[in-house]
């Protein structure tokens, strides 16, 4: 994905706090990497657009497009911290998806996402790489 690109941020609507700050943590972080806008949109409302890539972020039951791309996975082996990320198919398009068992899995997952998109974590401050204008989202199965 090219900087001209959108990217979006897809919660549900009734996200517990944990799913709340994962996709604010998420839209934060990949501004700095990417040095465009990200916006964040309600699952009920949104419609992929043309040229943007999107994010599908929270549990399945609080995020239904979450539940529909994972309609046929066994996500029960989750534990209550574990999260999957990923990048599926949904209604003919390509989504990226980060969930878990719990909000906190949700959670960890983003920062695991982060670091695949080049942030790294450190207790004494998080190092980014400089925003590049050919930012990609990492391919994740």
């Amino acid at each position: 994905m090219i900087a001209e690109s959108r990217i979006t941020v897809v919660l549900g609507r009734n996200s517990d706090p944990f799913e709340v700050l994962a996709g604010n943590e998420l839209r934060r972080y990949l501004e700095k990497l990417s040095g465009t806008p990200v916006s964040i949109a309600a699952s009920d409302k949104w419609m992929h657009g043309t040229n943007e890539s999107a994010i599908l972020i929270g549990l399945p039951e609080t995020n239904p497009l979450i539940k529909e791309v994972l309609e046929e996975e066994d996500t029960s082996k989750i534990d209550s911290e574990g999260f999957i990320l990923g990048y599926r198919s949904l209604r003919d398009s390509q989504t990226w998806l980060i969930t878990g068992q719990t909000g906190i899995g949700v959670l960890y997952g983003t920062y695991a996402f982060l670091e695949e998109a080049g942030a790294t974590f450190l207790l004494s401050g998080d190092l980014l790489p400089e925003p590049c204008k050919e930012f990609v989202l990492p391919k994740i199965n």
